[in-house]
């Protein structure tokens, strides 16, 4: 009995050698290298927006977000947020550009940003002190107002960005 498990392992090995030889893939064996290669690849093929923690990187993006959200932003648009990103956010000329270099490049990539801003914010929303949270709706909303009245967009989407930030508590009942 032994014998026959012994040559049927060997020729098993065999197969799967020869296979491997060939080129074909028989990396799928490998429970744990699959799922290794199949988190990796659910990593690569994610959108950057959604896996930013720092809420300073996160605002930036929503700031930019806000001035593309109508098309092309404009050149007041683009000095206004290179100021804010200076001013308020604490940014050297040089980080401030980079910054919203990395930010159009981000939106022009995808416009699943505009349509979820909700998941921009999704892990660095923790990181968030109640100060920083004021100041980005104060943000957003200087943005939006650059050419005069924000658009009706404008509005949508600053208002997505309330409710991420400020979710609504549960409302307790008079019954317990």
């Amino acid at each position: 009995m032994m014998h026959i498990i012994i040559g049927f392992l060997t020729a098993l090995a065999s197969v799967l050698y020869g296979l491997e030889r060939l080129g074909i893939d028989i990396g799928w064996i490998n429970p744990w290298a699959w799922n290794r290669k199949r988190k990796w690849l659910k990593q690569f093929n994610a959108n950057p927006a959604f896996s930013i923690k720092n809420p300073l990187e996160a605002v930036a993006l929503l700031m930019t977000a806000v001035a593309k959200a109508d098309g092309d932003m404009s050149a007041d648009e683009k000095s206004k947020l290179l100021t804010l990103f200076t001013v308020k956010l604490k940014q050297s000329e040089e980080e401030a550009s980079s910054l919203l270099g990395s930010c159009v490049y981000l939106l022009n990539q995808n416009d699943e940003i505009l349509v979820n801003p909700e998941k921009v914010l999704t892990l660095c929303l923790p990181e968030f002190t109640e100060a920083q949270k004021s100041s980005t709706v104060d943000l957003l909303d200087s943005i939006a107002n650059v050419a005069g009245h924000p658009t009706s967009t404008q509005k949508q989407f600053i208002e997505r960005v309330k409710n991420s930030l400020y979710p609504e508590a549960e409302t307790a009942s008079e019954w317990g």
